[in-house]
C-alpha cells in the first residue's frame, strides 16, 4: 500500500470512530420494554406500563445521538405485531445470545430494561408481553420455573450478559411496579436479592416511582445523561463511572433513594458519545437550578476543603451545562476564576477576571506579604481568600479577606480586617501548573458562560462568587 493510501485508509478510520475510538457498530443495545396486555386489562390505570413505553422510547432516540448505530439497537416492545420484536423471555435470550456470538472484546454491551419488577421467593423476577394477572396471583403461591415464559429473571439477563467476551457492560434495571394488581410487599422487596454478578458487570435497579410527566426520574437522569449532562469532564464521552454519579446526584436532586447498584467495578470505560441536548432535555428552571447547585456545594467543598482543583473544575463544568439562571451562574464563574488562578497562577485569572469586568477571589496558597509604600502592613495566610478590585503592574490591591473554615459540614466565611495595602504579585503562583490542555476546558468554560444570553448583572451589585 502507498502512504498516501495508507494515510486515506487512517483518516477513514478515524472519520468512523468517535473519539474514544470506537465506531457506532461497536456499541451495542437492547432496549426491554413489554406492555403485557393481561396485566392492562386487570388494571385499566396501569400508569407503570405507560411510564415503560416512555421511557423506552427516550432511550432509542438519546442511543442513536449517542454513538449506537440503529442496526445495533435491538428493541423488544409489547406495541408490535412482529413476533421476534416482541418483549418476551424467548425473544430476549436470543438476542442476548446472538449479540453474544458477534460482540468483539473492546464493544460496549448496555441493556436496558423497562419493566415491572417482583420479588417472589426469594428471587427477583420481570414481567414480559405475555404476563397476566392470573399467572401473577398464581406465581405468587408457587416458585416460578426458570423456563416460565410469563416471567424473566433477573439473574438469568445477568448470566446471559457475562457469556459475551466485552468486561464493557451496563445493565440498567427501571423495575418501577407500583401499581400492578398484586401485593405490595412483591414489589418493594425487587432489587434486594443478592444478585451473581460476574466480573466487572454493572447493574442499575430503579425502584423508585418518582417520576416527572410520563417519565420515571431515573430513566429521565440515564436517558439525558448519556448525550449530555454525565459527561463531568467535558471530553465529549460519557463513561460508566461518570453515568452512576450523575444518576445518583439527580435522585439526591430530587429527594428519593439512590437506584441500587450491584457489581465489583474496577476499571471505568467510554460507554456513549456526548452530542449534547440543547434545549431538549425538558428541565425546568427550578430542576435546573437544584441539580446546578448540589455541583456547586460539591465544588466549593473540593477547592476550599479538600483542595482538589481538578475536581472542582470537574464539578463546576458540569454545573453550568444545566444552564442554571444568573444568580447560580455568577457564583459558578466566580469559583472558575478562582480555580483558573489555583492551577494557573494570578495572571491569567486576572487576566480573565478584568476582561469580563469582574474582581477575582484569590486563594492564598503561601504566605503573602501586604505592604503600603515601604512599610510592612502584614501577611496572609495560606487558605484565606483575598478578594482582589485592581492592579497596577505587579502589585494588586486587596479589598476584603475572609478566613475559610468547616464546621458541622458547612463552609464557614470570616471577615478579617484588611489594611490599606498592596500585594506582590510575583510569588503568587501555582505551586504544580497544570497541563495546557486543562487550563484551556477551564478558560473555555468561562468565556461560553460569561457570553450565556442571560441577563447581565448589575457590575455594582455583581456577586463576588461563594462567600456570601
Amino acid at each position: 500500500m502507498s502512504a498516501i493510501r495508507w494515510i486515506l485508509a487512517c483518516l477513514a478510520i478515524t472519520a468512523l470512530c468517535g473519539r474514544d475510538g470506537l465506531a457506532d457498530e461497536q456499541r451495542w443495545a437492547v432496549i426491554f420494554a413489554p406492555d403485557p396486555s393481561g396485566l392492562i386489562a386487570a388494571s385499566p390505570s396501569h400508569r407503570s406500563g405507560s411510564l415503560h413505553r416512555s421511557g423506552a422510547a427516550l432511550m432509542k432516540a438519546r442511543l442513536l445521538q449517542a454513538g449506537f448505530a440503529a442496526g445495533r439497537i435491538h428493541m423488544l416492545t409489547g406495541e408490535t405485531d412482529q413476533p421476534g420484536s416482541q418483549a418476551t423471555r424467548a425473544n430476549l435470550i436470543d438476542v442476548l445470545k446472538t449479540i453474544a456470538s458477534r460482540i468483539g472484546r473492546d464493544d460496549v454491551l448496555l441493556v436496558s430494561v423497562h419493566a415491572a419488577g417482583l420479588h417472589l421467593n426469594g428471587a427477583d423476577w420481570l414481567v414480559t408481553s405475555t404476563t397476566s394477572s392470573d399467572q401473577l396471583q398464581s406465581l405468587q403461591r408457587t416458585k416460578p420455573a426458570v423456563d416460565n415464559e410469563s416471567l424473566l429473571s433477573l439473574q438469568q439477563i445477568v448470566s446471559l450478559m457475562s457469556t459475551a467476551v466485552t468486561p464493557r457492560q451496563c445493565l440498567l434495571i427501571d423495575g418501577v411496579a407500583d401499581d400492578l394488581p398484586v401485593d405490595r410487599s412483591l414489589t418493594q422487596g425487587f432489587g434486594t436479592e443478592n444478585l451473581r454478578v460476574h466480573d466487572d458487570q454493572c447493574v442499575v435497579i430503579n425502584r423508585s416511582a418518582a417520576r416527572r410527566r410520563d417519565l420515571t426520574l431515573f430513566t429521565k437522569a440515564v436517558a439525558d445523561g448519556l448525550v449530555e449532562y454525565a459527561d463531568g469532564d467535558q471530553d465529549g464521552l460519557v463513561s460508566r463511572f461518570e453515568l452512576l454519579e450523575h444518576i445518583q446526584r439527580c435522585a439526591q436532586a430530587a429527594g428519593i433513594s439512590a437506584p441500587v447498584i450491584k457489581g465489583e467495578l474496577s476499571f471505568d470505560f467510554s460507554l456513549a458519545v456526548a452530542s449534547g441536548l440543547g434545549d431538549e432535555d425538558g428541565f425546568t428552571q427550578t430542576e435546573r437550578d437544584r441539580l446546578a447547585s448540589l455541583l456547586l456545594r460539591s465544588a466549593r467543598t473540593e477547592f476550599l476543603v479538600e483542595h482538589n482543583d481538578p475536581a472542582a473544575q470537574e464539578h463546576l463544568q458540569r454545573a453550568a451545562r444545566y444552564r442554571p439562571s444568573r444568580e447560580i451562574r455568577e457564583e459558578i464563574i466566580g469559583l472558575l476564576l478562582s480555580v483558573l488562578a489555583s492551577r494557573s497562577g494570578f495572571d491569567k485569572a486576572w487576566t480573565e477576571a478584568e476582561a469580563q469586568g469582574r474582581p477575582l477571589l484569590y486563594l492564598a496558597k503561601t504566605p503573602l506579604v501586604m505592604k503600603a509604600e515601604d512599610r510592612i502592613l502584614g501577611t496572609i495566610p495560606p487558605g484565606e481568600l483575598v478578594l482582589i478590585t485592581d492592579r497596577q503592574g505587579r502589585w494588586a490591591h486587596p479589598k476584603q479577606r475572609f478566613a475559610v473554615s468547616f464546621e458541622k459540614d458547612e463552609i464557614r466565611f470570616q471577615p478579617v480586617a484588611t489594611p490599606n495595602g498592596w500585594l506582590w504579585t510575583e510569588p503568587m503562583k501555582p505551586v504544580a501548573p497544570d497541563s495546557g490542555e486543562s487550563i484551556t476546558a477551564l478558560t473555555a468554560a468561562l468565556r461560553k458562560l460569561n457570553g450565556q444570553s442571560l441577563p447581565a448583572a448589575d457590575p455594582a451589585n455583581r456577586q463576588i462568587g461563594f462567600t456570601r
